[in-house]
């Protein structure tokens, strides 16, 4: 994931009015997606998308098709997770609301130029807005990558935020040929490892976890008014969250460590999950 944040330095004011508009619009829709999925209990987006797709449409003429689309994916996976936390009791809200302002952007509805680091955002009436995308020599390493989706994000403090995914192929170490290697892939809730005889899948719940967190933390940040008090409890839910996590990775690891020496494998393969500092 490569984050940029967008130049709006003489950008024009009808342009950023634009920008407004569709952060407006799609908070709008995927609102009204998250009150039918829990009205009606749709937890699968391709039912979200059947039920509302012509009904928005038409009250949202000029705005890209494929915003209602990714409005549908996120909307049901905004409820999948507020469910979760909810079998979990870890959300006391009985509904879930979208009050972020970000932009689920698929391929159809944004286009990077690389090389000038220039972006084209889907506008209203079938215009592209022309955004400058701030970089640095962090952000050359994904000139080579495959493109993927984007999240436009906007900011309380009005800064406009481009986070883009990017994808590589990575090529497995030349190891003996009668060597037996397991491969990992770590995702946010779960981790799959395996080879060509079995795939094995196990569920962190890493993501609904630190959700769960950081809204326990957003609620003392809300409600303790003392700072002392309020800084002690942050850091010790903060301390909290970091050992449960830890205390999965090293269950998850010890399974697979004693998987490999089960089917004899040799290699244990992982994606590389350091962070990149200049």
């Amino acid at each position: 994931m490569a984050k940029f944040k967008v130049d709006l330095v003489d950008v024009d004011e009808a342009v950023i009015s634009e920008i407004y508009r569709l952060f407006e619009d799609y908070r709008e829709i995927v609102n009204e997606l998250l009150s039918l999925a829990v009205d009606e209990h749709i937890t699968s987006f391709i039912g979200l998308y059947h039920a509302r797709y012509r009904e928005l449409r038409q009250r949202y003429p000029t705005l890209p098709s494929h915003y209602i689309f990714t409005a549908c994916r996120y909307a049901a996976s905004i409820y999948k997770s507020f469910m979760e936390l909810k079998r979990l009791g870890m959300c006391e809200r009985d509904r879930p609301t979208f009050k972020r302002r970000a932009i689920w952007l698929d391929d159809h509805l944004f286009r990077l130029d690389a090389e000038g680091w220039r972006a084209s955002i889907a506008a209203h009436g079938g215009r592209w807005i022309a955004l400058r995308l701030l970089h640095g020599r962090y952000h050359d390493k994904f000139k080579e990558m495959k493109l993927g989706e984007a999240r436009l994000v906007l900011k309380e403090n009005s800064d406009l935020y481009l986070n883009v995914s990017f994808s590589r192929t990575v090529m497995l170490p030349e190891v003996n040929s009668d060597a037996k290697v397991i491969a990992i892939d770590v995702n946010e809730n779960a981790i799959a490892y395996g080879n060509d005889d079995f795939i094995e899948r196990v569920e962190t719940n890493e993501g609904i976890i630190r959700t769960g967190y950081f809204l326990k933390r957003r609620r003392i940040q809300s409600r303790i008014h003392g700072r002392q008090l309020r800084n002690r409890l942050l850091a010790k839910y903060k301390g909290r969250e970091w050992h449960r996590v830890r205390e999965i990775y090293y269950k998850v690891a010890r399974e697979i460590v004693g998987k490999a020496k089960g089917v004899g494998a040799t290699v244990i393969v992982v994606e590389d999950l350091g962070v990149h500092q200049e």
